[in-house]
């Protein structure tokens, strides 16, 4: 950004506040004191931030420069891992300088790095530099220095310190390198160390030593290229410096001009110790460097050849007079050389900052070598120069050094760059110290403002204060605004981003009215309730109901959702737990009263505890505002509740005294002692109170049975209250517990109580389990019929099984149970054993053991081995895990246990495989290797798990029904695809051959004749299911107590019809003999007339056996063939007319033997067929025929006992189907 358009930048930026500060005040309704704050802010870190920017552009641009075209490397850390070794030099020989200068008496002038001017010399290494500095006559506070033939050639850096100024001494390589980057790093290092120790003004100035012999030697274009090298190095000295500074050029080794010594050796020693060259007096002009050689040089050449003519006149020796006559020339003679390297070394061009030419300058510091002379070497006579004598004299430096580089020390500033940058950061600058000025005017007058203000704000709600009244209404009211008013003050006080700049009255009166809050509050509220609750309880302990402050106005009423926590069942009989509760359990109204007391001891126990904490409002718990204000006011509204609560906690904030809150802290846990010491009141309160609690579930059947209602079912409402879970007990009763004991008055006592409700709690909680557990397999009953269940076996039977998630969900519910040290029930302690034989360690372990058993199972000492390996699956550090032979087999047991009911699933899918092992079950007695039947196995992994890990003890069963009602439920499946098979072998192999046949035929294939066909099917497709009882009839084999589901019809037929067939075996080739003698026949009264004649035919075929007579006693011998005697037939006469009663089939016998069994037998004409005539005439409507004795009978009857009456169409039973 040019300087030129910075004003109307900074006029834009302004005009961007302004219009910022308005938008803002427009939309957040700021007034004008607010927005004038926020524009002179906006000024003002604008002002900062444009600062902050030109620093920052200032330092980049500081360090592009001094990387130049070559690197890009800054830090001093990467500096040195490019060249270690030689920085490291570096910094220790700059750090030694430091601490010289840091020592020395120049801080008794100052600061000792400041008091002096600082000059970098900068040169080919052998140039004379050292050695000027070295002979310079200049006075320097250190002795011990290296003679003039002992100083060794630079390595680095040396430090010269005189008494005009700190000479940098530096090594030829940093001008002109020889070993590329590392030289280079090194120059980067040095200019960095400059710049740190010295950021005011890092450098005075450098001189140029440029030898003699380099200008006679070097042609010009290599003296060009020397000029550019040492300007580059001067450029990145003014560009990391800032500064701008005068370039001195110094040719050393004068002597080598042949006449230099024995010219200047004439004149007196004053004038050998100032200054022999050009001065460039116009600091202000930086360019026309060769411009003004050109000019001066001559006018020095000028001055030489005058002053030749004074000199001559005392030379007396011809060849020093020669040589001194003609040295005006030989300095003359480097004219060209020097203009070379002056052209490229102060070089003008628009990129860089051009350095000031402070002067040319010839010296001398010792006198050694064979002289160079122009004029010789034009006629090629240079032999005959001889070398010069060694001398020490010192030419022409000791006002370079001790006068003219001090008094130079002002000629250094800035360069233009960053005077602009000054200039410019100076203007903004002033700009944002005006702005702050403004602003700390315009905030005192603001800051007046917000004093009166706020303290006008809050008067009228503490001038009304509480009025004197009985009406806790109007009391809550009057306290609501005053906490209002402090909480107003406060905010306003703290949390308003303006200074104060002294000004703090409205927190003095925030103060006094906090004070005043508090007083009010804690006498007019606080006290007189916190009275009534104490009334209220001591009256509620004293007859043992709820306290007489009534429950808070019910709600309005909800949307009916079942929700059956801590209800009972009113259409169904509960059960009686084994543990009952407690005979006296507290009013939810007192269990109200503890919770409300401990909230606040809470919250109290906060208080003390952060005081600083004003979010006291978001403490959870939270005391029931509503109840508590119920004690003195039934008909609080939800509102007042809520101002209530506000209150109370702003009470709790404002309260400066903190012995005041202990004293309520000691008064509520006074009370809450009261309460716990009565016997009827206890600790079992909190089991109600976490069964009335909407966020802590009860465990029910529904998400076990993948979320079916259950409730219809019989025991499909038993739940685990919510109390008794490890959410109840862990979110709710045992924190409730610790903190009760935290607030107990007697530690001790408390213990006790605890102990004993402790173990009441738990051996309810393990009733409760018990009975859920023991009910779980309520849920088959979803799917009554056997397509249903086969539909959802794989989920019944699988890793989701119910049984299987509740085992889990179970040993996670009663974690807290297993680490209360409370010994569980046996059923409990299997499912802690369960669990920690199916946590990972254990697992892993197990994996590692199987692998390893295979090769090894049968090699003595596996199980020690196997240990190891186990071990060192889990990490092999932790000496607490160990894990016993009978663990591993358990292990093995438990998973062999669920590949088989996996595998029982299976078979359900195919129903010919499910037969095959369902006869193979009932076929075996013990599971092989070759068993097909995974129920067997199943079974046997099931037994061998009990004697393993359980104890044969009966407690144990609701763990075992676990792994009991799968396998029954599986099982069982199988039995009813089994009997789906049988049935329709039935159905294709006996039904189907007799359903031609009729009456005894059909009968008689089915079960009296030659290979019976259902006898056959008993024997063959049936018999593994079915045994001999001792009634001579079936029952279904069973295992497990379960069997193939035959329905009785079924296996009634069998039965009738084995024992039938027995009763016509007895009998002489299949005939059986009764004798029957008749008595005379009776009518109904009231008849007209009597029957006259009865015949009893019995019809076997073609033969009609019959015993007729006319009411006098009559014998027949009937010979019975249940093949052949298929009909009876009893004929009345009455006069002319004539009825028939008729039985028919092969059991037509055996019915009129079964119904005159008792001698007699009556019959209904109406229900008779009229052979002739109407006997009814007669007023005959009943008949009744007689026998005197009848022989011969029972096994008649018998066959009609057991001989079924028709074919069993299904022989298994409906719920099978």
């Amino acid at each position: 950004m040019s300087l030129k358009n910075r004003p109307l930048v900074g006029g834009a930026a302004a005009a961007g506040a302004f219009l910022l500060s308005l938008i803002l005040k427009l939309v957040f309704g700021w007034t004008l004191g607010v927005f004038l704050l926020v524009f002179f802010l906006l000024i003002a870190l604008g002002s900062g931030a444009y600062l902050l920017h030109l620093f920052r552009m200032r330092k980049t641009q500081r360090e592009v420069k001094l990387a130049g075209d070559q690197s890009g490397v800054f830090n001093m850390e990467e500096l040195a891992s490019q060249a270690p070794g030689e920085i490291e030099k570096l910094q220790a020989k700059w750090k030694s300088g430091v601490q010289t200068l840091s020592g020395s008496q120049l801080k008794e002038r100052g600061d000792p790095i400041y008091v002096l001017p600082w000059y970098a010399l900068l040169g080919r290494s052998g140039g004379g530099k050292s050695t000027a500095v070295r002979n310079c006559q200049v006075p320097t506070p250190f002795s011990g220095l290296p003679a003039l033939d002992e100083i060794a050639p630079t390595q680095n850096l040396d430090w010269w310190f005189l008494d005009s100024a700190v000479i940098l001494d530096t090594t030829g390589r940093y001008c002109f390198p020889e070993d590329g980057d590392q030289t280079r790093h090194e120059w980067q290092a040095l200019i960095q160390l400059l710049c740190a120790t010295r950021r005011n003004e890092p450098l005075n100035g450098v001189i140029v030593a440029v030898p003699v012999d380099d200008l006679k030697n070097r042609n010009l274009e290599t003296l060009a290229e020397d000029g550019k090298k040492i300007r580059r190095r001067i450029n990145a000295l003014m560009n990391a410096s800032g500064m701008d500074f005068p370039v001195y050029l110094m040719i050393t080794k004068a002597d080598l001009l042949d006449g230099f010594a024995d010219f200047f050796s004439l004149v007196p020693d004053k004038v050998r110790e100032q200054v022999l060259g050009l001065m460039n007096k116009e600091a202000a002009r930086k360019a026309g460097a060769p411009e003004f050689f050109q000019s001066g040089f001559h006018g020095l050449i000028e001055r030489l050849r005058r002053l030749r003519l004074s000199i001559l006149m005392d030379v007396k020796n011809e060849r020093t007079a020669d040589r001194v006559f003609l040295f005006p020339e030989e300095l003359e003679s480097l004219q060209a050389p020097l203009e070379a390297v002056l052209k490229t070394l102060f070089a003008e061009n628009p990129y860089e900052n051009t350095p000031f030419f402070r002067g040319l300058f010839l010296a001398s510091a010792r006198q050694q070598g064979r002289p160079l002379s122009s004029f010789l070497a034009r006629y090629q006579a240079e032999d005959v120069l001889e070398p010069q004598t060694p001398r020490t004299d010192s030419f022409f430096l000791k006002d370079f050094f001790g006068q003219t580089l001090q008094r130079d020390r002002s000629l250094s500033g800035a360069t233009r760059q960053a005077r602009d940058w000054q200039s410019h950061a100076w203007s903004v600058g002033l700009v944002g110290w005006a702005a702050l000025c403004l602003l700390l005017c315009v905030q005192l007058t603001f800051s007046f403002g917000l004093n009166w203000s706020i303290i006008n704000t809050a008067a009228p709600e503490f001038k009304a204060g509480v009025p004197p009244t009985q009406d806790i209404e109007k009391k809550i009211n009057a306290l609501g605004n005053m906490n209002k008013s402090v909480t107003g003050i406060y905010d306003r006080n703290h949390k308003s981003f303006m200074p104060r700049l002294g000004l703090y009255q409205s927190m003095d009166a925030e103060k006094t009215l906090r004070n005043r809050y508090v007083n009010e509050f804690e006498s007019q509220f606080l006290k007189p309730v916190d009275e009534i609750i104490a009334r209220n309880i001591d009256a509620a302990l004293a007859r043992g109901t709820e306290p007489a402050a009534p429950a808070p106005a019910p709600a309005p009423e909800k949307p009916q959702v079942a929700d059956f926590r801590g209800k009972q069942d009113r259409t169904k009989p509960v059960e009686t737990p084994a543990t009952p509760p407690p005979a006296s359990t507290p009013s939810p109204a007192l269990d109200r009263q503890i919770q409300l007391i401990l909230d606040r001891l809470l919250l109290l126990k906060h208080r003390l505890d952060d005081p600083a904490d004003m979010d006291l409002g978001d403490f959870k718990p939270k005391p029931d505002y509503a109840f508590w204000l119920s004690n003195a006011l039934p008909e609080a509204r939800e509102g007042m509740a809520l101002n209530m609560g506000h209150a109370y906690i702003g009470y709790l904030l404002w309260q400066a005294d903190e012995s005041r809150i202990k004293q309520e802290t000691r008064n509520l846990t006074a009370l809450l002692a009261r309460i716990l010491s009565d016997r009827k009141v206890g600790l079992n309160w909190m089991i109600d109170r976490v069964n009335r609690m909407e966020d802590v579930p009860p465990v029910t059947y529904g998400p076990f049975w993948w979320d079916n209602d259950l409730g219809g079912i019989e025991n499909g409402d038993i739940k685990v209250e919510p109390a008794f879970t490890a959410k109840g007990w862990r979110e709710k009763i045992e924190p409730a517990l610790k903190r009760l004991q935290t607030f107990a008055a007697d530690p001790e006592q408390f213990r006790k109580m605890r102990e004993e409700f402790e173990r009441t709690y738990w051996e309810r909680c393990q009733d409760q389990w018990e009975r859920f557990l023991t009910h779980i397999q309520v849920g088959e009953k979803l799917w009554p019929r056997p397509v249903n269940r086969l539909e959802f076996a794989p989920k019944v039977l699988g890793s989701g099984s119910p049984y299987a998630r509740v085992l889990e969900t179970a040993r996670d519910q009663l974690q807290p149970l297993f680490e209360s040290g409370h010994k569980p029930r046996p059923w409990a302690d299997l499912i802690r054993t369960y669990g920690r034989l199916q946590s990972p360690p254990y697992q892993t372990a197990y994996m590692a053991w199987l692998k390893k058993s295979k090769a090894d199972a049968e090699k003595p000492g596996f199980f020690e081995r196997a240990q190891e390996i186990a071990k060192g699956a889990v990490g092999g550090d932790d000496k607490e895990f160990q894990i016993k032979e009978d663990e591993l087999e358990a292990i093995k047991l438990f998973v062999d246990f669920d590949d088989k009911l996996g595998l029982l699933a299976r078979t359900l899918r195919d129903k010919e495989k499910c037969y095959e092992a369902v006869k193979a079950a009932f076929e075996e007695e013990k599971p092989t290797s070759a068993s097909v039947s995974p129920v067997l196995k199943a079974n046997w992994d099931r037994e061998r798990l009990q004697e393993l890990i359980g104890k044969q003890d009966p407690e144990e069963k609701p763990f075992w029904l676990m792994f009991e009602q799968p396998l029954r439920f599986g099982w069982k499946l199988q039995l009813d695809v089994t009997a789906q098979i049988l049935q329709d072998h039935w159905e294709k192999d006996v039904l189907s051959e007799v359903s031609d046949l009729e009456g005894w035929r059909k009968m008689e294939a089915l079960l009296y004749g030659k290979d019976p066909k259902a006898f056959v099917f008993v024997r063959g497709p049936a018999a593994p299911f079915l045994i001999k009882n001792k009634e001579g009839g079936y029952t279904p084999t069973t295992f497990m107590d379960l069997g193939v589901p035959f329905s009785t019809a079924f296996l009634d037929m069998l039965e009738g019809g084995k024992r039938s067939k027995q009763q016509l075996s007895a009998s002489d080739e299949g005939e059986i003999s009764v004798y029957m003698e008749s008595m005379p026949t009776d009518v109904n009264p009231g008849a007209k007339a009597g029957v006259n004649r009865t015949a009893v035919q019995l019809r076997c075929g073609k033969d009609v056996q019959l015993m007729e007579h006319f009411n006098f006693p009559m014998e027949q011998t009937f010979l019975w063939k249940p093949n052949e005697c298929k009909e009876v037939v009893i004929e009345f006469e009455a006069g002319d007319a004539a009825v028939e009663k008729e039985y028919s089939g092969f059991k037509a016998f055996a019915q009129f033997l079964s119904d005159v069994a008792g001698g007699n037998a009556t019959y209904q004409v109406q229900d008779m067929v009229k052979t002739r005539g109407d006997i009814a005439k007669e007023g005959i409507t009943a008949i009744t025929i007689k026998f005197k004795k009848l022989r011969g009978q029972e096994p008649v009857l018998k066959f009609l006992e057991y001989t079924p009456t028709e074919v069993a169409q299904s022989i298994i039973k409906e719920e099978a189907r």
